[in-house]
């Protein structure tokens, strides 16, 4: 079974691909991926460095997610698409009560997405006219006609707008783009229109419509009519609509297949804390395993050096980029993983899958002699254990260093 892969790493490896077959050159600097699609809206900033072989990519910050503000799933294209046809039934007359079971609905909504696929152009150029930009809403050029039952219904340009304003609102998108660029001002990164280390890369079925591209385009001030060919940050980046909708899915083969050699770099520390004594570790001092800045392959194991004695579950101890730190016992939950039998001595290890989890490794040896801990190991267990606050106890320490 494969390992899952993060839609973040998988867009940016096929925005790192799709940048090298246009450009013939390996893209380092930041990467800034809008993922709109039909499950999801995440925002992520990455930093993608090539060192000649191969690209370590770190995610340094991510906004937003697959739910909306009511904690269920948003699936951002076919809400948009049943809140178009919503209000085209409502305006002939017809009740939300009267349509939600019946099937030509269902097929009005199908029929619209294919149109939108076929038609976006249209929408851009009657939604892009200066003299329809202040009132878009109320715009009655007919788009797409469909029939529910006896009832004929008009979705209008109009309907299109509104629709767009009242869903991207619920999902917080002009919010979360907001949040983003205020959290790269804190860090000094650059993203403004003169800046040349960064790539805004739009991906995701939503970032097809017209008017999604238009609010990441306004949101990041992107120059108007041909000047925007010009602007360094949307060029040689996922344009085509093909390209925005299968980038997670083309992303994740590249990986797999091992077309991209891709590494990631660890955005954290991770290890146990323990105290050395007689070349195996006890007590309390921080023994990292994992450092900041490592660049590893998708669960590639990192061993401690040195065994450790079995006994009580380990504190685990993490440190992130901006100094923090935590060191805690596992939550209840993940505690079984750790466990290890009295009167053996463990190497143990963590990694990172593809989908940003982290992974705990443990060989069991009957003695921590050089001469035992060559040979084959008694036991050997891997562990998925999840996203690392998530593990550790309510109970940590953090402290700032």
């Amino acid at each position: 079974m494969g390992k899952p892969i993060d839609n973040p790493i998988a867009i940016c490896a096929y925005f790192l691909w799709g940048y090298n077959r246009l450009t013939g050159k390996d893209y380092d600097g930041y990467a800034l991926l809008v993922d709109y699609g039909r499950s999801t809206l995440n925002i992520t900033l990455c930093d993608a460095r090539h060192n000649g072989l191969t690209s370590a990519l770190s995610i340094i910050k991510r906004i937003g997610s697959g739910e909306n503000r009511a904690g269920q799933d948003y699936p951002a294209r076919n809400v948009f698409t049943k809140r178009v046809i919503y209000l085209a039934a409502e305006a002939s007359g017809i009740t939300v009560r009267d349509i939600d079971s019946n099937a030509d609905f269902h097929e009005a909504v199908f029929d619209l997405e294919e149109e939108l696929s076929y038609r976006n152009e249209d929408v851009a150029d009657v939604m892009s006219d200066p003299l329809n930009a202040f009132f878009r809403e109320e715009n009655e050029d007919v788009f797409f006609s469909a029939a529910i039952g006896e009832q004929d219904i008009d979705v209008t340009y109009g309907m299109l707008a509104k629709a767009y304003r009242e869903v991207t609102k619920d999902s917080g998108f002009t919010e979360k783009l907001e949040e983003m660029k205020s959290y790269m001002r804190e860090k000094e990164i650059d993203f403004s229109a003169e800046a040349k280390n960064i790539k805004i890369v739009p991906a995701g079925g939503f970032c097809d419509f017209f008017l999604t591209l238009e609010t990441i385009s306004n949101a990041f001030h992107r120059p108007v009519s041909g000047h925007a060919a010009y602007d360094y940050r949307f060029q040689d980046v996922l344009t085509d609509q093909g390209d925005r909708e299968k980038a997670i899915s083309s992303g994740a083969d590249l990986i797999v297949n091992e077309i991209i050699d891709f590494r990631y770099k660890a955005g954290c520390s991770v290890g146990i804390t323990g105290r050395e004594i007689e070349n195996h570790v006890e007590g309390f001092m921080p023994h990292y395993i994992i450092h900041i800045g490592d660049d590893l392959r998708q669960c590639e194991r990192r061993m401690l050096d040195r065994p450790v004695l079995a006994g009580s579950v380990p504190e685990l101890c993490v440190e992130f980029g901006d100094g923090s730190a935590l060191s805690a016992v596992p939550k209840p939950e993940y505690q079984p993983a750790f466990a290890m039998i009295t009167g053996y001595y463990y190497r143990i290890g963590f990694a990172f899958d593809g989908s940003g989890a982290l992974m705990f490794f443990k060989d069991a040896y009957s003695s921590r002699d050089d001469a035992a801990l060559e040979k084959s190991p008694i036991s050997n267990e891997a562990f998925r254990l999840g996203e690392i606050t998530d593990i550790l106890s309510d109970s940590i320490i953090t402290e700032d260093r």
